[in-house]
């Protein structure tokens, strides 16, 4: 990647998130024929960009985890609630 002013913001916001995630700053410059003043320049104007967006998509992760929880448990309170009036109807 020679000419870093042709990277767009979302393509340097996946690669400082790639680098909070855990990769080596060595692996990414030496992937992107980058210096690493390039990449801690990045860091410094994205960074909170990709931690945001990091945050977020691990809060909508366990969002939807719970909404799935909630919904398993309001289909089963419903077909009690059938399964209720179903035997007092015919008693």
């Amino acid at each position: 990647m020679k000419n870093t002013d042709a990277v767009t913001p979302k393509i340097i916001i996946e690669i400082v998130e790639s680098y909070y995630l855990g990769k080596k700053a060595v692996d990414i410059c030496k992937e992107l024929s980058i210096s690493r003043e390039t990449l801690d320049r990045w860091l410094e104007d994205y960074g909170h960009v990709a931690n945001d967006f990091l945050r977020l998509r691990s809060e909508n992760d366990r969002l939807k985890e719970m909404y799935d929880s909630l919904t398993a448990t309001n289909i089963t309170l419903y077909q009690e609630i059938e399964d209720f009036n179903t035997r007092r109807v015919f008693k």
